[in-house]
């Protein structure tokens, strides 16, 4: 899995070495207050758009699985 940044400044994370490579592209768009946080496939552009609030949570559920499958890198 590689990291890289589109030129729109969205992260974008998978096999982003090669055309037609599997990735995921993060990205917060809207007006301060109403931002939306897209998740989408980078070959298809179907997305999942959350409010912030919503990711928040959602980044605070990911941080709880990794920290309760690896407590030593929660740290």
């Amino acid at each position: 899995m590689e990291f890289a940044q589109d030129d729109a400044g969205d992260l974008i994370i998978g096999d982003v070495s090669k055309p037609g490579g599997r990735a995921l592209s993060i990205g917060i768009t809207g007006i301060s207050g109403n931002e939306v946080l897209s998740l989408s496939w980078v070959e298809t552009g179907e997305a999942l758009k959350l409010t912030l609030d919503e990711a928040v949570r959602l980044r605070d559920e990911i941080d709880h699985i990794i920290r309760d499958r690896h407590p030593a890198q929660g740290a």
